[in-house]
């Protein structure tokens, strides 16, 4: 008989887990990995696991996407929905740096940068994504790049989907960033890395990636 699982105490623990110093059974390791049990992002369970899930919840979160932004589409509203495109691609930036990143931490984060931009100052929660995003969008609204009602209701357009696609875990970050990494261009990582606006992000519902 093997020795029990770290986590439960109960199932026959399997795989070494560095997080916890032990033997962790595979049911636990898959729900509780990046929530409950603070994983190093090195470990080859986390990393596996991470990919699968972002494949597996990245078409969910396109339908739901197009779904959430059907008006901007129909109405050829490219400038807008590059502006959410910005927002994404700063969270995708910010989940390389922070892959336990939670749907819960990611919903707080932009809702608090979305009270810091309203025209009425607000008092808010210094948060690190909240600090990230808002570094990336405020160096684009200085020089004039992207307007600050565009990236306010862009905000609210990411926040609303955000909280309808969430399953109170994870379940959002593996989308979104599963989808970013499958229909956006992104920049390759490294010291003074940009976000820079398009024409547009979006030609066909079904060619999220091609620009005009």
């Amino acid at each position: 008989m093997g020795k029990k699982c770290v986590y439960c105490n109960d199932r026959v623990g399997k795989r070494e887990c560095p997080a916890l110093g032990g033997l962790i059974c595979p049911v636990c390791c898959g729900e509780h990995r990046g929530v409950e049990i603070k994983c190093p992002t090195d470990c080859r369970y986390f990393q596996r696991g991470e990919k699968f899930q972002q494949e597996k919840r990245s078409e969910p979160y396109r339908k739901a996407w197009l779904e959430h932004n059907s008006d901007l589409l129909e109405e050829e509203n490219y400038r807008l929905l590059n502006t959410v495109a910005i927002v994404e691609r700063a969270v995708y930036l910010f989940y390389e740096e922070d892959q336990l990143l939670t749907d819960d931490r990611l919903i707080t984060g932009l809702t608090e940068l979305e009270k810091r931009l309203k025209p009425i100052e607000v008092p808010t929660q210094s948060l690190e994504l909240t600090e990230f995003v808002h570094e990336v969008i405020s160096d684009l609204i200085e020089s004039g790049k992207v307007a600050k009602e565009q990236v306010r209701e862009a905000l609210a357009r990411t926040i609303e989907l955000a909280k309808d696609f969430s399953d109170g875990s994870r379940g959002l970050v593996q989308g979104l960033t599963g989808r970013v990494e499958e229909d956006y261009d992104l920049p390759e990582t490294g010291e003074g890395e940009e976000i820079e606006p398009r024409e547009s992000i979006i030609t066909t519902p079904n060619q999220l990636n091609d620009y005009r």
